[in-house]
């Protein structure tokens, strides 16, 4: 590269980085995917009671990977700060399950 060349590099415009909040794992060890034990975690409740609010359809429903539940962290998150509601998450999952 010829010192123009790299004179009329040095003058473009950098590019900014793009923003990443909605990247399925922002941060380093943070996945889009938790298993009961991190959803129980993130909601500071117990695994049993992940099952159970599951069951009763009071919670996002997961998604069954094989014999695997994963819940999604974007989803537990919003249901977290809607003040966890109960009602309303059992028709999504009804329609999820199809």
């Amino acid at each position: 590269m010829s010192k123009q060349e790299q004179e009329e590099d040095d003058d473009a415009p950098e590019q900014e980085a793009p923003d990443n909040q909605d990247a399925p794992a922002n941060r380093e060890g943070e996945s889009a995917m938790m298993d009961v034990r991190e959803a129980a975690r993130l909601c500071s409740f117990s695994e049993s009671m992940i099952y159970k609010l599951n069951r009763a359809g009071k919670m996002p429903p997961p998604i069954r990977i094989g014999t695997l539940l994963r819940w999604r962290r974007r989803e537990l998150l919003e249901w977290i700060e809607a003040g966890c509601p109960g009602d309303g998450w059992k028709e999504g999952r009804e329609q999820s399950d199809e």
